[in-house]
């Protein structure tokens, strides 16, 4: 197995609202990077109980349900993307 190097940081970075953030910024060993579990409380694919165990089993992740079938960012878009800026908001 070949081991990676991980990019240096500067290379990574993003620019949030003129702040500079990198990798470092949200995760590296043993810190994973934070996610956001979006389900439709009326999908027939990913049932809640599976959801809450999905995000109880991954470190930093938050589990958000909307009024939805499983296609949630096409039923309800303004709600997904409220639920997307509230998550990338709170990082």
């Amino acid at each position: 197995m070949t081991r990676r190097t991980p990019p240096e940081p500067e290379r990574r970075a993003v620019y949030v609202s003129g702040r500079r953030l990198s990798f470092l910024d949200f995760g590296g060993p043993g810190r994973p990077l934070p996610a956001l579990l979006v389900r439709g409380s009326r999908s027939t694919v990913l049932s809640a109980e599976h959801a809450r165990s999905m995000a109880a089993r991954r470190p930093r992740t938050r589990l958000v349900e909307l009024p939805a079938g499983h296609t949630v960012h096409e039923t309800v878009p303004v709600e997904f993307a409220g639920a997307v800026r509230g998550f990338l908001g709170s990082l």
